[in-house]
């Protein structure tokens, strides 16, 4: 039960990156007009951020080496908090709405963490892609 919940909500987790990516360069596209230079910082941080939480559900030997933090439940649970955190920066409806998302998978993610009979999910896979 436990693996299959923590796949479910990588699963949507990284259907969420992906809407992150896109919106977010939609939406600069479409307010290009009145652009400030804080709009674009964070425009930028979404999308990189958007692409690391994408690139990290998939066993690749670069990421599985520089981004141990996002292979740990807890860790992808704090990482969550912390993209909901930003999103709370630039104030629009969208945003508010994927910080809500976000912040609810990251609190499941770090449910799961504690509630998990796992003494370390590093040596076992991370959540289960190697």
């Amino acid at each position: 039960m436990e693996c299959s919940l923590a796949r479910l909500l990588l699963c949507i987790e990284g259907f969420m990156a992906f809407l992150l990516v896109l919106f977010t360069i939609l939406f600069s596209i479409l307010a290009s007009i009145n652009i400030n230079v804080s709009y674009i910082f964070m425009c930028i941080f979404y999308i990189m951020f958007g692409c690391i939480m994408c690139i990290t559900l998939f066993p690749i030997d670069v990421v599985d080496r520089n981004f141990m933090l996002l292979k740990v439940t807890f860790g992808r649970g704090v990482f969550n908090i912390f993209v909901a955190l930003m999103l709370l920066y630039t104030a629009s409806t969208y945003n508010y709405v994927m910080a809500a998302l976000f912040a609810a998978i990251g609190g499941c993610f770090i449910f799961l963490s504690i509630m998990s009979t796992k003494v370390d999910d590093i040596e076992s896979g991370g959540l289960g892609f190697k």
